[in-house]
């Protein structure tokens, strides 16, 4: 039963390539069937609304709101950032950020926003042997390309962008204000439109330290062991381990929604399963796909002493 005070689940969309707005459906479609008492917006330009209307697929027609917005002209990374880091405008209570490469698998206790008003998740990464590195292995050359010098601790308190709670206020107006000023200037500096490095210099330097559980943004594209226990699957895709992505219960979505055959019932139970990949053996062929070969072999293993203790019970 949806509460007049829960937070709205969010998202922000620009363009209307249909590969990326397959994630969208994915992630809307994640957050129905397992929070369904949940408001959903996507937030867009007004001149991209008519063609991702046209495209919404039967299961999610009617389960969300479009919030369409003036955006200047840009490319779609330029005008993504633009709407994310202006979030608080286009609010209408608390509200949840999330990027469309996420999938809710768990229940979300709403309880734990309480007191928050704008509240990140650790961002956590991988070398490539999966195994978990400090964010200074890659994000210390995105403050070089700005000219900021790196800043002792952010390695282990590097924090992600795609998982943000907000509660519209002086103090998340203040902090998007920093950060989006910020951006601007990386921008500038860099020609990329990478808005985390932004985002960790912000909370540094405004002292700011609201977290939400690693349970909310868990890495398993990169991090498989992190989908144990997840709320929220976060597939971003750092490039060290792409021959994962047919494999994914992300891609095996996108592929039946696609197919036009996914229903709202098949959909909930893939999700609920909690699984980062689908299928037989999805995890041991994604590994060795992708020439890693000892997560191969360790996870087939541990699947064939799971059954041989099921078997002893």
């Amino acid at each position: 039963m949806m509460k007049s005070d829960d937070p709205e689940i969010v998202y922000i969309h620009t363009g209307t390539d249909i590969v990326h707005a397959e994630l969208l459906w994915a992630a809307l479609l994640s957050a129905h069937c397992i929070q369904p008492g949940s408001r959903l917006r996507c937030l867009v330009p007004e001149d991209d609304l008519a063609s991702l209307d046209a495209m919404v697929p039967p299961p999610l027609r009617g389960t969300f709101e479009w919030a369409p917005l003036a955006v200047p002209d840009g490319t779609p990374a330029y005008r993504n950032r633009w709407i994310k880091l202006q979030f608080p405008k286009w609010l209408r209570g608390p509200s949840l950020y999330l990027d469309s490469d996420t999938l809710i698998v768990r229940p979300l206790d709403w309880k734990l926003c309480r007191g928050l008003h704008f509240a990140t998740t650790r961002n956590r990464d991988s070398d490539g042997f999966l195994n978990p590195i400090s964010s200074k292995y890659y994000a210390s050359g995105h403050f070089e390309r700005a000219g900021w010098p790196w800043v002792d601790g952010l390695e282990d308190d590097y924090r992600n962008g795609g998982v943000v709670f907000v509660q519209p206020g002086a103090e998340a107006e203040r902090l998007f204000g920093l950060w989006f000023e910020r951006w601007q200037a990386y921008h500038r500096a860099s020609g990329s439109h990478l808005d985390q490095p932004a985002l960790n210099l912000t909370l540094h330097e405004a002292n700011w330290n609201e977290q939400l559980p690693d349970s909310w943004n868990a890495p398993v594209f990169v991090l498989p062991k992190t989908a144990r226990g997840a709320c929220i699957f976060h597939y971003y895709f750092s490039g060290i381990c792409d021959k994962l992505e047919d494999s994914t219960l992300l891609r095996t979505l996108q592929s039946k929604i696609r197919s036009g055959r996914l229903s709202v019932e098949e959909a909930t139970a893939l999700l609920r399963s909690g699984k980062p990949y689908h299928g037989p053996g999805a995890r041991a062929r994604a590994y060795f796909e992708a020439g890693q070969y000892g997560w191969a072999a360790r996870a087939m293993t541990t699947k064939y002493v799971n059954k041989l203790t099921r078997r002893s019970h």
